[in-house]
C-alpha cells in the first residue's frame, strides 16, 4: 500500500508540471464492506452512489446531503442516472434472476431529495444490466442481444413505466446476431430538429449505428446501419469490442472511438452517406494493463483507465485538436499527464466543469484536479 502511495505522490507530482494539478480530497465516510457503484449529475449535483447509500456533492467536493438506498433484501441499487426533463433522478435496483425495478427520487429542496411515487418493476427485462440511457421521457436498457426501448411517465404526484414497440435487436439492423457489450448516443441538429445517433457495440462485430428522432420528448428509431471497423486493417479480426465513444455526430458523419480488450482504442471518421470509414489515429494500451471503467469525454479532453492485476489505476489523458480545413478531430496524446489511484474493485470518474476532473483515488477517497493544458486548438 505504502508504495502505491509513493507511486501515487510521484506522478501527481510529476503531472503537475505539466499543469494537471491535483490538490484536493474529500473523504465519503464509507463503512469496510461498502463499495462505490455508479455517480451520475443532475442539474449541477454530482451523486455518488455506493452499495448501501448515495452521496450528493456540490462542484467544489462538498458533502450537500447522503442518504440511504432501498433494501428489499434481494435487490441491490447499483445505477444511478438523472433525469434530464425533472428535478429527479431513477436508481435501478438489481437481482441476479429477478427483474429489476427503478426507485425515483424528486427534488423537494435546494440539497434535499425524497422518494416519489412507487418503485416501478420492468417484468420484461430478465437480465442485469451495467448501464441505462434517459433521453427526454426514453429510457434505454440493454440486455445480451437488444436495446429495449420505455417510456417514463411523470405525473403531478406519482410515476411509471411504459413499453414501447421500439427494440435495436439483430432484425432491426439485419444481422444474424447481436451481442451487445456496449451502446453510447450523441445528439445532431438538422433542419431545425434534434436527432440522436444511437452506437451499439457488438462483442465480434463492431459498431451498429441507429438514427432516432427526438419527437414529443421521446426517441422514435428510423434509419440504421453498420459500421465495419475490421476492414481497416487495424483492427485483427480475432479482436473483441469492449466500448464505443462518440467523439462529434453529424447527420452525415460520425467520429468515435471504439476500444477492445486486449488491443487498444482507435479513432474512426465514418461518413454515413457513402460508408467511409477513416482511421484517424490508434492510442494503444498503457503497458500491458487491462481496460477498467470507461472512456470519458468533456469538451477537449479524453480520458482513458487502465488497471493491473494488483488492482492499482492509471488514467491516460488525450487532447482533442481540430484540422482547420474540415473541422476534424485529432487526439494528441500526453504521456507525461498519467493519474494513479490506490487499489480499487471500482472507478468513479467525472468532469465538474470542462477542466476540473474527480476521481476515485483510494478506498474512500475522491481527488479534484484541474487539467488547465487542454485545450481546442
Amino acid at each position: 500500500m505504502i508504495s502505491v502511495l509513493l507511486l501515487s505522490i510521484f506522478y501527481m507530482g510529476y503531472s503537475q508540471r505539466q499543469q494537471a494539478i491535483c490538490n484536493f480530497e474529500v473523504y465519503l465516510d464509507l463503512d469496510s464492506d461498502e463499495e462505490i457503484v455508479d455517480h451520475a449529475k443532475q442539474n449541477g449535483t454530482d451523486i455518488v452512489l455506493t452499495t448501501s447509500k448515495f452521496i450528493l456533492l456540490d462542484d467544489a467536493l462538498n458533502i450537500l446531503n447522503t442518504y440511504s438506498t432501498p433494501n428489499n433484501g434481494t435487490h441491490t441499487c447499483n445505477l444511478v442516472s438523472g433525469h434530464p426533463l425533472y428535478d429527479m433522478f431513477l436508481l435501478a435496483c438489481q437481482s441476479e434472476g429477478r427483474s429489476p425495478y427503478f426507485v425515483a427520487y424528486k427534488k423537494t429542496s435546494n440539497s434535499t431529495y425524497s422518494i416519489f411515487g412507487e418503485y416501478q418493476a420492468v417484468p420484461s427485462i430478465l437480465e442485469n444490466f451495467n448501464k441505462f440511457a434517459i433521453i427526454g421521457n426514453t429510457l434505454i436498457i440493454p440486455q445480451k442481444n437488444k436495446l429495449v426501448f420505455f417510456t417514463t411517465v411523470i405525473q403531478a404526484t406519482t410515476w411509471y413505466i411504459r413499453t414501447t414497440s421500439y427494440i435495436l435487436d439483430a432484425q432491426f439492423f439485419n444481422t444474424s446476431s447481436l451481442n451487445v457489450t456496449d451502446f453510447s448516443l450523441s445528439s445532431y441538429q438538422q433542419d431545425q430538429q434534434t436527432y440522436y445517433r444511437i452506437l451499439t457495440l457488438d462483442y465480434e462485430n463492431g459498431v451498429f449505428w441507429a438514427d432516432t428522432i427526438f419527437r414529443s420528448n421521446n426517441l422514435i428509431p428510423f434509419n440504421n446501419g453498420f459500421i465495419n471497423v475490421k476492414s481497416s486493417f487495424y483492427i485483427s479480426y480475432s479482436s473483441r469490442f469492449r466500448q464505443v465513444v462518440p467523439l462529434n455526430v453529424t447527420q452525415n458523419n460520425t467520429q468515435f472511438i471504439v476500444q477492445t480488450y486486449a488491443d487498444g482504442n482507435y479513432q474512426f471518421d465514418y461518413t454515413t452517406t457513402n460508408s467511409y470509414l477513416y482511421l484517424v489515429t490508434t492510442l494503444n494500451r498503457y503497458k500491458d494493463w487491462n481496460p477498467f471503467a470507461s472512456v470519458r469525454t468533456q469538451s477537449s479532453i479524453v480520458v482513458i483507465p487502465y488497471q493491473n492485476y494488483q488492482k492499482t489505476v492509471v488514467i491516460s489523458l488525450f487532447n482533442i485538436g481540430y484540422r482547420s480545413n474540415d473541422q476534424q478531430m485529432n487526439l494528441k496524446q500526453e504521456p507525461t499527464d498519467l493519474l494513479i489511484s490506490a487499489s480499487v474493485d471500482s472507478l468513479i470518474l467525472y468532469f465538474t466543469s470542462a477542466n476540473q476532473l474527480v476521481y476515485r483515488s483510494d478506498f474512500d477517497t475522491l481527488t479534484s484536479c484541474t487539467l488547465s493544458n487542454y485545450n481546442v486548438e
